[in-house]
């Protein structure tokens, strides 16, 4: 007698279109976070590995809630030369500084727009005024990317590539993971804990350069111009227009920087600039007490601190005179006055760690270390 036996499968037949659904959404569901866990390692290793610089500089603007009556934006010789602390401690005006070495009009004008976004998007008010230098050179891919890597990737920042990053490097800010992939050799601490600039921008210089000759100032540079081409003027006319847009009172400036074909061009640029009703303030023939032979840190006529001291004090003067607030001993005092302490602290430590510190430098705070 043949026994039949019959088995009972517990599971669906594999033709089953329930079945074949499921395991297609296993797969759509498992490449999905494969490439999510690829794509987020990428981000991850290119925020790590890229450089900090923007990140050490404009991190405490961003994530502060503090608002301000001024900003200054511009190139390395506002970026030495503005001191937010003793501007507020001197005559109780609120600022940062957000200039950048290597950064000119070009990438200015797209940095006051970024800025002013952030402080749009942390319900902050925008600033009264807004000074910066006419500084103006070629636009180079590292200067911009020392400027602009720890930004948000939004529309501001692709109209700034779209313009000023040529082809060869336009893919270094898109996706910052293959112009950075090779530093691992590189990788410090700071890397994962970013230092930020907590003395509101300033890069303060604690060096006096030793000149060959003296700078001798003659009467006719008040009124010598030097041609400047069209793509200045346009440049600027930009930057003004944006300001006017968001009613924004700009202030444009030439820091005093030792050479002569500096201050030629700023007279021109003073010319074009008040010919549409702007204000440009020349500090080459302000009366700030800058010494021409010991108030600069280097050869490339960036201002040590003893100079930025006294031009931050000249500006000051100026600005009170435009109606920006005594804002001292008002309900924020105390947070300001922080960040002076802050700001003097830091300046204890770098004259301590400068080698061989000049006395001239080393006596800038009379007193107040």
């Amino acid at each position: 007698m043949t026994r039949k036996v019959l088995y009972i499968s517990n599971f669906k037949n594999e033709a089953d279109p329930d079945t074949a659904l499921n395991k297609a959404y296993k797969r759509v569901l498992f490449v999905a976070l494969t490439l999510i866990l690829v794509l987020g390692g990428i981000w991850y290793l290119g925020k790590l590995l890229n450089i900090k610089h923007s990140e050490k500089m404009y991190r405490y603007f961003r994530e502060s809630d503090q608002s301000y009556d001024v900003l200054f934006f511009g190139s390395s010789h506002i970026k030495n030369a503005i001191s937010p602390n003793d501007l507020y401690h001197e005559y109780g005006i609120r600022g940062y500084n957000l200039s950048m070495q290597g950064n000119y009009l070009d990438s200015n004008y797209y940095m006051i727009r970024e800025c002013l976004d952030i402080l749009e998007k942390t319900k902050r008010p925008y600033p009264e005024m807004i000074v910066m230098d006419t500084y103006d050179g070629v636009q180079e891919p590292g200067n911009l990317h020392n400027a602009w890597d720890s930004l948000p990737l939004d529309g501001t920042k692709i109209q700034m590539i779209k313009e000023l990053a040529d082809d060869d490097h336009k893919m270094g800010f898109y996706f910052p993971f293959s112009l950075y992939h090779n530093r691992w050799n590189e990788i410090v601490i700071t890397d994962f804990e970013v230092p930020y600039n907590n003395i509101l921008g300033i890069e303060p210089g604690y060096e006096l350069y030793k000149y060959d000759s003296e700078w001798v100032s003659y009467p006719e540079m008040k009124t010598e111009k030097m041609e400047v081409s069209n793509e200045v003027f346009e440049k600027i006319d930009r930057i003004m227009d944006l300001c006017d847009e968001r009613g924004i009172k700009l202030v444009f400036v030439y820091v005093p920087d030792r050479r002569y074909s500096g201050v030629c061009m700023s007279n021109t640029i003073k010319e074009y600039v008040e010919s549409r009703g702007g204000t440009y303030i020349n500090f080459e023939f302000e009366d700030t007490g800058i010494d021409y032979d010991r108030d600069f840190m280097d050869e490339g006529g960036h201002l040590n601190i003893r100079g930025a001291r006294k031009i931050t004090h000249s500006l000051g003067e100026i600005l009170s005179k435009y109606g920006l607030p005594d804002r001292r001993g008002d309900e924020n005092s105390a947070v300001w006055d922080s960040y002076y302490s802050v700001y003097l602290d830091d300046a204890r430590k770098r004259i301590e760690e400068t080698p061989d510190i000049d006395p001239y430098l080393a006596d800038t705070y009379k007193g107040e270390l």
